[in-house]
């Protein structure tokens, strides 16, 4: 028969290896501090938030999400992942959507290295190269009864007499997934406020873009641009039609297709002119957009 001591001693025995099991299971693995600062990233608001990211060769691991730019931030990340992670990147989602795999918006990323405890984070490869690009258009209606030169349009071209074949004046790079352009024009509705118009999304420069709820009934050009001459979609947003477009201020830019359900321009801002122009070439200057940056583990 066993005796009460030999009970109670076995029962102290059972107990330090349950204790010593779960002290093991709440150490868990070892983990390592990403440190992250960028410059030239702008603050979300809404449903919309940035998502941070490593990739390993076999597996994409979330570090966390924000909304405000204000860096450096931490991410508390597991060592033997981010040692075998391969890139950095942050993508742009739908908080609503609750997703555990990344959206093709990515906005910034960086190539890890097993050799160096830091690397430069940009957006020339998550978004496009921007340094070289230029774009002019004409203030034209195309749409109308006859093509004319009244300022009631923007066409992104050079010409100001042609009327058929029209090349674009836009020089941008192709964006990567996720991401394309949208044309903007700032005009006053009868309150006398100033509102952001879109003139449409494009991903190719030389084709058509997405919208031409604001131009007439007659033949668009091929190329990114807009009349503004329906008066009944201009009354849906209590703006005058047709609307004369000189001296107002227009801009392109780079708009993230997801989590993109705002009437207004994203930041990204790579082309304006302001005051245009009627009866000449309006020459746009360059914004270089570039985020940059710096990781370090």
């Amino acid at each position: 028969m066993m005796t009460t001591k030999k009970i109670l001693f076995i029962a102290i025995i059972f107990t330090g290896m349950l204790f010593t099991s779960c002290s093991s299971d709440d150490d868990g693995p070892a983990t390592t501090t990403l440190t992250i600062n960028i410059l030239n990233l702008n603050m979300l608001e809404g449903n919309v938030v940035y998502k941070a990211w490593i990739r390993t060769n076999s597996n994409t691991i979330e570090l966390g999400t924000f909304q405000d730019v204000d860096f450096p931030k931490n991410f508390e990340v597991v060592s033997d992942e981010l040692d075998a992670a391969t890139d950095f990147f942050i993508t742009i989602e739908d908080n609503t959507a609750n997703s555990n795999t990344p959206s093709s918006t990515r906005i910034a990323s960086a190539r890890l290295s097993t050799n160096s405890n830091t690397a430069q984070i940009s957006s020339v490869d998550a978004i496009g190269d921007f340094s070289s690009i230029s774009g002019s258009f004409v203030l034209r209606t195309f749409t109308g009864s006859a093509p004319s030169n009244e300022p009631n349009g923007i066409w992104f071209t050079n010409e100001l007499s042609a009327t058929t074949n029209l090349s674009s004046a836009l020089s941008l790079p192709t964006l990567n997934p996720g991401w394309k352009y949208e044309a903007w024009v700032v005009l006053s509705d009868r309150n006398g406020n100033n509102v952001n118009l879109s003139l449409g999304k494009f991903s190719d420069t030389s084709q058509s873009d997405e919208n031409d709820i604001f131009s007439g009934q007659g033949d668009a050009p091929q190329i990114p641009g807009e009349d503004f001459l329906n008066t009944s979609a201009g009354n849906l947003i209590n703006i005058a039609f047709p609307a004369d477009i000189t001296n107002r201020n227009v801009f392109i830019t780079v708009e993230p297709e997801n989590g993109d359900n705002s009437n207004e321009p994203f930041d990204i801002q790579v082309l304006s002119t302001n005051n245009a122009t009627a009866n000449q070439v309006n020459t746009m200057s360059t914004n270089n957009f570039f985020i940059t940056g710096t990781l370090e583990k």
